[in-house]
């Protein structure tokens, strides 16, 4: 990554820290609860009424029924008439790969829980050559960037996506560093090694 591009993803990370913020203050609501500031008098209960867990769980069978209902994913439609009569079966045959073939719908389950949440959600669609088919993937806005100014991600002069490894999984990739300074600098344990010294 270059020293430019670093510092553009930095300077976009510091303008988001209020959004950030309330997507702490969002999580902890739905999952652990915010527990009172202050008590009304020694005593008083503090606990967790799962609120906001209940109103996301109560929106998911709507936006779920929408994927997973027995109506076709898409529709076609044929430019020559010849070949109208192939279109059902080519729609039937997206429907069976996405669904069957491919891992369109655990994603959207976890992308739907995204969207109730944090009201944002992103459902990035890539080829894998691998098996030669369609991969999905849903995305925490947290771990997307985009420039500050940006309003709509069509037009972002980049984007950038975070990445989130075990360290055995790190290990495993051919494309980065891997030697012990530099684990020892991304995951926080840093000894007296001279990478970590010089930061």
């Amino acid at each position: 990554m270059s020293q430019e591009l670093y510092t553009k993803i930095s300077e976009a990370l510091t303008a988001r820290k209020a959004w950030e913020g309330r997507q702490t203050t969002t999580y902890q609501m739905r999952r652990t609860g915010l527990r009172r500031k202050s008590k009304p008098f020694p005593g008083a209960a503090d606990m967790h009424y799962p609120l906001a867990d209940s109103i996301v769980e109560k929106q998911k069978p709507l936006l779920y029924n929408q994927v997973f209902n027995p109506a076709k994913l898409a529709t076609f439609q044929s430019w020559k008439p010849d070949y109208a009569r192939f279109v059902d079966g080519v729609e039937r045959y997206f429907d069976y790969k996405l669904r069957r073939k491919s891992n369109f719908s655990a994603e959207m389950l976890i992308h739907t829980d995204i969207l109730l949440e944090t009201g944002k959600a992103i459902l990035k669609v890539i080829w894998d050559e691998r098996d030669n088919q369609l991969l999905f993937e849903a995305l925490d806005p947290l771990y997307f960037i985009v420039p500050a100014a940006c309003k709509d991600i069509r037009q972002a002069d980049w984007v950038a996506q975070v990445h989130q490894y075990t360290v055995d999984a790190y290990k495993a990739l051919d494309n980065f560093k891997r030697d012990e300074e530099t684990l020892a600098a991304i995951t926080g344990k840093c000894s007296a090694s001279r990478l970590c010294s010089s930061r």
